[in-house]
């Protein structure tokens, strides 16, 4: 018989200072989408004050969920972050962020001055404001394909906190900010790919999985419009060029600016890229697990259930949500593009 088991162990400069290890009120979740992954704990009062700790905001927590089965703990690390806030309550209200939360307290300026940015790529400013927001061992992953822009491209206010120069730039270009684990990864052109070292992880409905609400659509029957704008030279005169991909006028439309195009071939090539990525077989809904097989977000899942169009097909995993109470332990993920290898 499996029984629950979990550790939650919260540190302050390095030093542990509470461990818990019975069964609280825990709801993790975890998305792609989201440069901001979220935690929230709920543990009696009580079990801190009889070790005569304080919780307090900034603490770093770690979090492990599993099962115990004869005599062996199997638990794996579902979230790792900060303490954001914590309520007053008889039962705390432990809100904790991921990496995220470091970012929210530096701004461009605390980084480096205006003059030296417009001078960095991305990539050279997003390393020096690791270090300055003591993400000391952080890996900064770009896509292959990720344009790698001057900062000076972006009009941004020096005194901006860096989590919104992400989010600023993500809504501007095609490209997509999260971290994962101590990786911030950087995706451009939708073009999702699993993270190293995945290994597809089998569902097959009505053995290992609880309930499900998955649709799986086809490209044909996606209906979308892409559309992209660049400044251009042409005949030494900035101009700005537009192309667009997609089936039908009524389409649902998808804007994006482009950067470091050189002419409009580049702009339609672009164009149709992020047409491709985006306009491809998927599955949209989610689906319900129990605590194992473990799933994180950028995972593959290898999905089966007999006289299905889905059926053998490998999906990318965009999201997951993590349940853990007395009534047991939940992950809900959501299935995003089918994966070819």
């Amino acid at each position: 018989m499996f029984f629950l088991n979990c550790k939650i162990e919260i540190k302050s400069e390095g030093k542990t200072k509470f461990v818990f290890d019975s069964t609280p009120d825990i709801l993790v979740e975890t998305s792609v989408e989201n440069f901001t992954d979220t935690c929230k704990v709920k543990i009696p009062r009580r079990y801190a004050m009889k070790k005569k700790v304080e919780i307090n905001p900034g603490d770093e927590i770690t979090l492990q969920l599993g099962y115990k089965y004869k005599d062996v703990i199997r638990l794996q690390t579902v979230f790792t972050g900060y303490v954001k806030k914590i309520s007053a309550t008889p039962v705390m209200d432990i809100e904790c962020e991921n990496k995220a939360y470091l970012l929210k307290n530096i701004s461009l300026q605390d980084a480096i001055s205006k003059e030296v940015s417009d001078k960095y790529t991305l990539k050279e400013l997003l390393s020096v404001c690791m270090k300055e927001s003591t993400i000391k061992d952080a890996d900064i992953h770009l896509a292959p394909n990720f344009p790698e822009f001057a900062f000076r491209d972006l009009e941004l206010d020096a005194g901006i906190l860096w989590s919104k120069v992400l989010e600023i730039i993500a809504r501007q270009y095609p490209l997509k900010f999260f971290f994962a684990g101590n990786m911030l990864c950087c995706v451009a052109y939708g073009e999702l790919q699993p993270m190293q070292g995945t290994r597809p992880v089998k569902f097959k409905v009505g053995e290992n999985m609880v309930e499900h609400g998955l649709t799986y659509t086809q490209k044909e029957n996606l209906k979308i419009k892409i559309v992209g704008r660049a400044i251009v030279d042409i005949d030494g005169i900035p101009k700005e060029v537009r192309a667009e991909c997609g089936k039908t006028p009524d389409d649902a439309i998808r804007e994006y600016r482009l950067i470091h195009l050189s002419t409009p071939e580049e702009v339609k090539a672009a164009v149709r890229k992020i047409y491709d990525n985006t306009v491809i077989n998927k599955m949209s809904g989610t689906m319900t697990a129990f605590g194992e097989p473990f799933v994180q977000k950028g995972d593959v899942v290898h999905l089966f259930e007999e006289n299905k169009a889905y059926n053998d097909k490998k999906f990318l995993v965009t999201a997951v949500k993590y349940t853990f109470n007395e009534k047991g332990y939940r992950q809900i993920i959501t299935l995003g593009n089918e994966y070819n290898e």
